[in-house]
């Protein structure tokens, strides 16, 4: 006896399919059986925990001729909130850690430990993903000409005794001041205070910086 299909027994599943036939139900059949089914690929989300002082992106490492470029996809920190992205479950995805300005890319978090290289992460996609990317403030160093006949000083610097160089975060703003010796006085600046007519000067750390300052004898007129 050749078992049939009752007719609308062809369905489509997206999971699977179990079909169970009892011998009170096997005769009915009276030819083939056609079954069909369909099955979806699993989703699962990436979720960026949302940086400071920086931001991820969704990152394709193959285009511009294997230089790279950012894809549309996750956009997350310094204001973007495109912090989650599903994925297939047999795909991966390529992340680029991109510090705001005065900051530099430190070290990635959660799942793109060990997964990533510099700034760029890759991790596949086979179940839920949390990352994270953290920066660190860049410094600049403020270098001063040790003067002849007087001093230079403001925050760590007291140059005329040596203590000429030092270290600042970016975007800090420096106080010096030029200190005459006593029979000196105040002549001009020069480096990064050029044109300050004063002596003091206010100097902006958004890059190494270098300052000197001349001093000249002064003149009394014998009368």
């Amino acid at each position: 006896m050749r078992p049939v299909r009752p007719l609308g027994l062809e369905r489509q599943l997206s999971i699977g399919i179990v079909l169970l036939l009892t011998p009170a139900l096997v005769g009915l059949w009276t030819g083939n059986i056609t079954v069909a089914a369909t099955f979806q690929i699993q989703q699962f989300v990436v979720s960026v925990i949302p940086p400071s002082n920086g931001k991820v992106r969704t990152w394709d490492p193959t285009l511009n001729a294997g230089a790279g470029d950012f894809v549309a996809g996750l956009h997350c920190g310094l204001g973007q909130a495109d912090c989650s992205e599903p994925s297939d479950a047999d795909k991966t995805m390529t992340m680029k850690a991109i510090p705001q300005t005065g900051y530099d890319f430190y070290a990635w978090l959660g799942d793109c430990v060990g997964n990533a290289t510099g700034d760029v992460c890759t991790i596949a996609t086979s179940q839920a993903r949390t990352v994270g990317a953290s920066f660190v403030i860049q410094t600049k160093a403020l270098s001063v000409s040790d003067p002849t006949d007087g001093t230079i000083v403001g925050l760590g610097i007291n140059c005329g005794s040596l203590d000429c160089t030092e270290t600042f975060n970016y975007g800090t703003w420096v106080v010096l001041t030029a200190v005459p010796d006593t029979g000196y006085y105040f002549q001009s600046w020069s480096g990064a205070c050029s044109g300050t007519g004063t002596d003091t000067c206010l100097v902006l750390m958004d890059q190494a910086r270098s300052v000197s300052a001349t001093f000249s004898k002064q003149s009394y007129a014998l009368t």
